[in-house]
């Protein structure tokens, strides 16, 4: 069974989350793959911390080099506990399963936060996806509440055959996990940002690896900023070798992330395992009961 690297594992934490329609109700059909650009000056910083134990890891001084990073991770998660209740998005994707690096997938998806409301009533953690390309995969839907539906997702396939077969999945199961390096629990925004402030002290005590940051990076037309954290070798197998974060300089959230490992048969090439992109991202819309419901008829999921 395939088994995400740690460092991909978390910052897709979310991988289904982002850019934006310009409503609830409102979708974007795009399926063109995303423009990318960063541009590094400089020499990357080296860090070199051998044999740090957890404490002393997580009291590092603010001018080690990664600490810019992890700041930049907390100061996004304190902006979503305080003040992102919803968001929906399109997103971009592109996913080495199984060894296959598989083509672009879009996919347009409504997430809202676990949270608490007045008078104590809970408000789980909820998603809504529809894949609009490629064309075996466009009209597939799936939809998610943490603790509904015995915890099981609703899903409808889509695609050129059979594409009105519907059923319930646990989400881990392999008929939900099949083409996917992630169940979608994983999604969303906190728990991605939750993951990465983890990572990010972990990465702090490793041995060896390099960072260098731009602030001329864009997605599309999104100013952002971007991170790039590079190991000169391997820690261990499957461990990532070179991973971009782009921050949107706007929104100060994630937008972009791909990571890329060496093969053990040629070390030298790196090759990509995922890329994600979060396209026009439109925050706290407004998501209803509704919105996750698999009787709303805008869905095909009954």
């Amino acid at each position: 069974m395939h088994r995400p690297c740690p460092l991909a594992h978390a910052l897709l934490g979310a991988a289904v989350l982002w850019a934006a329609a310009s409503g609830p109700a409102a979708w974007c059909q795009e399926t063109t793959a995303p423009s990318v650009r960063q541009a590094f000056s400089g020499t990357a910083h080296t860090v070199f911390r051998p044999d740090l134990t957890d404490d002393q890891v997580l009291g590092l001084k603010l001018d080690h080099p990664l600490a810019p990073a992890l700041e930049l991770a907390l100061d996004s998660y304190r902006l979503v506990r305080a003040d992102i209740r919803d968001y929906t998005c399109q997103i971009v994707r592109r996913e080495r399963v199984e060894g296959r690096l598989q083509g672009y997938e879009y996919l347009d998806a409504k997430i809202r936060h676990e949270r608490t409301e007045g008078a104590g009533a809970a408000v789980p953690f909820s998603v809504y996806l529809k894949f609009a390309a490629p064309a075996d995969l466009a009209g597939r839907e799936v939809l998610y509440v943490r603790g509904r539906n015995n915890d099981q997702l609703r899903a409808r396939r889509g695609g050129r055959r059979f594409a009105y077969v519907t059923g319930w999945l646990p989400p881990d199961s392999p008929a939900a996990m099949q083409g996917n390096r992630y169940p979608v629990t994983e999604i969303g925004i906190e728990n991605l940002l939750r993951r990465l402030i983890q990572l990010a002290r972990e990465e702090l005590g490793r041995n060896h690896c390099q960072v260098r940051f731009s602030d001329d990076a864009r997605l599309d037309d999104r100013p952002c900023r971007c991170l790039e954290v590079i190991r000169p070798k391997p820690d261990q197998e499957g461990m990532l070798q070179r991973a971009r974060i782009f921050m949107d300089q706007e929104l100060r959230l994630p937008v972009h992330f791909e990571s890329y490992e060496a093969p053990a048969e040629r070390p030298e090439d790196l090759q990509l395992v995922e890329q994600y992109s979060y396209r026009r991202v439109r925050l706290n819309v407004g998501l209803s009961e509704a919105d996750f419901d698999i009787n709303n008829p805008a869905y095909q999921l009954k």
